[in-house]
């Protein structure tokens, strides 16, 4: 078994390896190739949606996909510093063969810059850095990796500590991929962000308070107008599949979801220890008083 083991690691690392220097050298070609100010507008707006897991992103991003019109691309958990069409074809097919047909049908001729006009582009970031997000070569290659847009949003979402980490340990989720980070500390990173305390977002960028999103219709209306779309707060009763749904409710409350119960979440663990340790860190229960204010009944935690 550890040989087999070994085996594949060094097949997967090698299949990496050969992809890198293919990209490398595709992405110099075309970047060489193009002039940015003869590119046609591809996309009228893009939106580069950022937030932790289980933070309600596919909540937000079914939201405003109900209310935008016209032709709409959602490319989901895209990796950082990478062109998001090529990093889902060679995922679906690595990962998800039932859907290897589809991958080389739909993104594969995307990543190689066939791009369709559409009304807006959704990339979706999940669990990493702000700075590997906004990394400034990643920038020099947006315009061949995904077209260029018309208008660009960045919408960074933050939910309060509590609920976030007892929907992720309900997930099994407390850990994200970075050899250097906590899921603590990127919530931390976010927060920093969201009160202006860094500035790594450049793109029109809209800071969106989850617990507002869920509990204030007229918050949803301003959040509405600034990304340009006619309100009408369809959508807002949607649970999406991606990701599985709800941690606590899976999908079993898609066409009610505004009646989960997603601010009390942290009630279902307050005798976990593991949760309890979490809130030992007096940075991440400063940035979210700070943010949040007092969560009812979370000082019972601490």
């Amino acid at each position: 078994m550890q040989t087999y083991n070994l085996s594949f690691l060094s097949e997967t690392i090698l299949r990496k390896t050969k992809r890198l220097l293919r990209h490398s050298v595709d992405d110099l070609s075309r970047l060489l190739a193009t002039n940015p100010r003869h590119l046609p507008i591809t996309n009228e707006k893009e939106l580069r949606v950022i937030g932790l897991r289980r933070t309600g992103n596919h909540a937000v991003i079914e939201w405003i996909k109900a209310q935008q019109p016209g032709n709409i691309e959602h490319v989901n958990n895209v990796e950082a510093r990478s062109n998001p069409y090529r990093y889902k074809f060679e995922h679906l097919i690595d990962y998800h063969p039932k859907h290897k047909k589809w991958a080389y049908q739909h993104y594969l001729p995307l990543s190689k810059g066939d791009f369709r006009h559409l009304d807006c582009l959704i990339c979706s970031y999940e669990d990493q850095t702000l700075d590997s997000i906004c990394d400034p070569f990643f920038e020099r290659l947006h315009d061949i990796y995904v077209g260029k847009s018309r208008q660009r949003f960045d919408l960074l979402i933050v939910r309060d500590p509590f609920n976030l980490f007892a929907s992720r340990l309900k997930s099994n989720m407390i850990d994200i991929k970075s050899p250097r980070l906590t899921a603590v500390d990127l919530w931390i990173q976010y927060a920093k962000e969201f009160l202006g305390d860094s500035q790594y977002l450049k793109q029109n960028k809209i800071l969106v308070n989850y617990n507002q999103f869920v509990t204030d219709i007229n918050y949803r209306k301003k959040l509405s107008l600034a990304l340009g779309l006619k309100f009408s707060d369809a959508g807002i009763k949607r649970v999406a599949s991606l990701g599985g749904g709800s941690s606590f409710d899976s999908q079993g409350m898609d066409g009610r979801g505004n009646e989960m119960r997603v601010l009390e979440r942290w009630q279902h663990f307050e005798q976990d220890t593991t949760f309890r340790n979490i809130f030992q860190n007096p940075a991440l229960l400063h940035y979210s008083k700070k943010i949040f204010g007092e969560i009812p009944g979370t000082a019972k935690l601490l």
